[in-house]
């Protein structure tokens, strides 16, 4: 008798799935898509190597995909004079102990918006570095920045 009752129930449980109707929207809606909740912004975090102090910029070097390293030029203005009604571009956090330098580049609709740098503000530490005056800045752009990861 026991043996009959767990083969209804095994068979029942194969058969009862067999029954159940599936929404036709699921298999269309992308699952990152939740519906008005999807943000505009993204970003993406790098690794910092090193930050060169110039007069007129910092100059990052970060770590890329695969090992490689990267370089881009954030001019000092985005920090300190930003244009009247916009959004100061450059932020600095200070990091915890234990937690590597890096940088945070947001993007709106595709479009870069701003940058953090979380590293230590103090000078001495061995994260930042001096840029030699005759370093070309002709990479620097002055509306967005362009990192590749």
């Amino acid at each position: 008798m026991k043996k009959i009752i767990a083969l209804l129930v095994f068979v029942s449980c194969l058969v009862i799935p067999s029954f159940a109707q599936s929404n036709g929207s699921e298999a269309k809606k992308p699952i990152w898509d939740h519906g008005d909740n999807v943000s505009s912004i993204s970003y993406h975090n790098v690794n910092v190597y090193r930050v060169l102090d110039h007069k007129d910029a910092y100059i990052v070097i970060y770590e890329k995909q695969l090992n490689k390293v990267g370089s881009c030029i954030i001019p000092k203005d985005w920090h300190n004079n930003p244009k009247p009604g916009e959004i100061r571009k450059l932020s600095f956090r200070n990091k915890s102990k234990g937690v590597p330098s890096y940088m945070t580049v947001v993007y709106k609709n595709g479009e870069f918006y701003r940058v953090y740098l979380t590293i230590t503000r103090d000078h001495r530490d061995p994260v930042w570095g001096l840029a030699s005056h005759g370093v070309d800045l002709s990479g620097m752009n002055t509306e967005k920045l362009e990192v590749t990861f």
